[in-house]
């Protein structure tokens, strides 16, 4: 017997939720002294001049401009000075994130399981912690639940405002904190594995379903990699924490775009498709285009019904 909550109770609760979130995330705002990170984020963002910011930005090991900017607009617009006042962006964006995973939930599952993540989310020490830091993490979480929640509806209902909007938030987030182009990456990866996963059809749409996702999210990383260059270049930061050399920051990156320029080069001449008994079980070899980097390899997914997945690195003589 399947258990339904109707609208109205639904929009009461999601509303009671963000209530209870919303003082969880007030409280001890103001009284919580600034410890170091928030004071030195402070200093950056609230520079006299915008240059001095994107240089200490810069200077800041692995830190992107989005959330010093939008701080510094915040303080100018409202002339907030006080721990509280310069803590309720975070708050708002902790409070959003909390109303995306609802959304998040209710869009994979449906409304119960989003009501459940979003009270999770709500009473979370850890998001209640970082909705309260004057740093870019709060940020982060909502721009990564957003390009989860975007990039779903695209896969969906595919269209190209929709991937471009995800594209664009792929943007924000690679602005706001590095680390979200992990999310970015596992998006497109489970958008690959369930593209050719599928068993061969004739009429499958493979080139258009994956066409528009890897152009919107190649133009994104091109858009994002003048400031990679200059901020890898800086002579103070050079990421001394990752214990990398500009060169070595720039081949990553690279290495990342890759996959994403050899679909979009490789594609207009289709996709192989053999089948092969291994171990006697059958698998759908699907070998990827080969990539500058990794010549001598081929990535390939294999399927095993009923529909479990793995990815493996062989090299092509093994193919027979």
């Amino acid at each position: 017997m399947k258990f339904h909550l109707s609208p109205v109770v639904v929009n009461i609760s999601i509303l009671l939720i963000l209530v209870l979130a919303t003082l969880l995330r007030l409280i001890n705002a103001e009284s919580d002294p600034f410890w170091v990170d928030e004071r030195g984020h402070l200093e950056v963002a609230l520079s006299a001049d915008i240059s001095d910011l994107f240089t200490g930005v810069r200077e800041h090991a692995a830190a992107a401009p989005l959330d010093y900017l939008l701080l510094r607009f915040y303080q100018r617009l409202t002339g907030a000075e006080t721990r509280f006042e310069l803590r309720l962006p975070y708050v708002f964006y902790g409070l959003l994130s909390v109303y995306l995973i609802y959304q998040l939930g209710r869009l994979i599952f449906n409304p119960i399981i989003g009501l459940i993540g979003a009270y999770t989310m709500s009473i979370s020490a850890f998001h209640v912690y970082y909705s309260q830091e004057v740093r870019f993490y709060s940020l982060s979480a909502l721009i990564g639940l957003l390009s989860t929640l975007l990039f779903l509806t695209a896969w969906k209902r595919p269209s190209w405002l929709r991937w471009v909007l995800w594209g664009f938030v792929c943007l924000l987030g690679l602005y706001t904190h590095y680390f979200l182009a992990l999310v970015f990456f596992v998006q497109l990866g489970w958008l690959l594995a369930n593209e050719f996963g599928k068993r061969p059809d004739p009429k499958s749409k493979l080139f258009k379903s994956l066409f528009l996702p890897c152009v919107v999210f190649t133009i994104s990383l091109l858009a994002f990699l003048p400031w990679f260059l200059w901020a890898a270049n800086a002579p103070l930061n050079n990421f001394p924490e990752l214990g990398i050399s500009f060169g070595q920051a720039l081949f990553i990156f690279i290495s990342a775009l890759g996959p994403s320029l050899a679909f979009l080069v490789f594609s207009p001449f289709g996709v192989f498709f053999e089948k092969r008994k291994l171990a006697s079980a059958e698998f759908v070899i699907r070998p990827f285009p080969r990539c500058l980097y990794c010549r001598q390899l081929s990535w390939v997914f294999l399927q095993r019904p009923p529909g479990n997945f793995c990815i493996a690195v062989l090299d092509p003589p093994e193919f027979g």
